[in-house]
């Protein structure tokens, strides 16, 4: 059963008549009526409020004209006779397409009412939680595992972190470890001193050294090799440094803060992964969910990242239609 009110009109214009005068979720209409046919109500429908679900019934002969409705913005159609479980099943998928088109409003209405967190756009419960974590974090000085899929938004959140930590007057330096071979990572890391390797014709201070004082973000921790995780290790264990071809090591004074898109538990179950430095890491953890998960966010990010280009290309800004909207909340990020 439909848990909702239902409102009968005998034809076209009783049915705009509604539509006019109280919010309306869903239409289910005919195509062929007197005066006013189903198409005409559909496009007068949308005038009045584009986000309405409109659902079309027709019969066998009149298919072109239900495509021609979709194609007008219709959510979908029935081809008569057909049975009430299709129409229910059909009915409720409406409802709810609507329901989270409307919530979505609602956000939308609401994040433009204040700026955004740090940068990051959401307004969900999801990332309400995220933000409250961020701010928690930056009152700290703690060493943090960000956890996620790419393109979450990992680094945003180191970021927003740092900006809001005691460190924040200093630049946070950002490693990407997948993206140099180990041993480059390692000279980068930690620096070294001449002569330490063949081209080495100068001492060369590492980026644990730049972020003294500040904070240092190791993106995508799981691909370090076993020599590096152990270095790693010594630095959250002793706060020193050793660079290549040094007998010494150097305290430094750095917060670290990691990220990783790989289940670090089932890497440390296949010994790829040391435990003990998986545990320094995750003195506190922030797990940041992919879109999927938040769908309610998606329209604040499309309007944010519209009015983004067009401040760049000295545009109006431009609005995005609800077909469009549809095809981006349906989409598997």
């Amino acid at each position: 059963e439909l848990d909702c009110d239902i409102a009968l009109a005998q034809n076209g214009k009783d049915a705009l008549a509604i539509i006019q005068r109280q919010p309306v979720d869903l239409l289910l209409t005919d195509i062929r009526m007197p005066d006013m046919d189903g198409m005409e109500l559909l496009k007068r429908t949308r005038a009045i409020d584009p986000y309405v679900t409109v659902v079309v019934m027709t019969a066998y002969g009149t298919i072109e004209q239900a495509v021609e409705a979709i194609k007008s913005g219709a959510y979908d159609f029935l081809t008569k006779p057909f049975e009430e479980q299709q129409m229910l099943h059909l009915l409720v998928k409406g409802l709810e397409r609507n329901r989270l088109i409307r919530e979505n409003q609602r956000l939308q209405q609401q994040m433009a009412a204040r700026p955004s967190f740090q940068g990051m756009i959401g307004a969900s419960p999801v990332m309400a939680k995220v933000f409250d974590t961020i701010q928690m974090l930056g009152r700290s000085d703690v060493t943090v595992l960000i956890r996620g899929e790419s393109g979450t938004g990992k680094e945003m959140a180191a970021r927003a972190i740092h900006a809001l930590s005691r460190r924040r007057n200093r630049e946070m330096v950002t490693v990407n470890c997948p993206a140099l071979p180990e041993n480059i990572l390692e000279s980068e890391l930690f620096g070294y001193r001449k002569g330490a390797f063949t081209n080495a014709t100068r001492d060369k201070a590492g980026l644990f050294t730049k972020a003294e004082g500040s904070t240092i973000f190791l993106d995508e921790i799981g691909d370090l090799s076993a020599p590096l995780q152990t270095k790693l290790l010594r630095v959250l264990q002793e706060k020193e440094i050793k660079p290549l071809g040094d007998n010494r090591t150097t305290t430094v004074d750095v917060r670290i803060m990691a990220s990783t898109n790989q289940d670090l538990e089932q890497k440390i179950a296949e010994r790829t992964f040391r435990e003990d430095l998986y545990y320094r890491l995750n003195v506190a953890q922030l797990t940041l969910r992919p879109l999927r998960e938040r769908r309610e966010d998606i329209p604040l990010l499309v309007d944010h990242l519209l009015k983004k280009a067009a401040r760049e290309l000295g545009t109006d800004a431009k609005s995005i239609s609800p077909r469009v909207l549809e095809r981006f909340l349906a989409y598997r990020w």
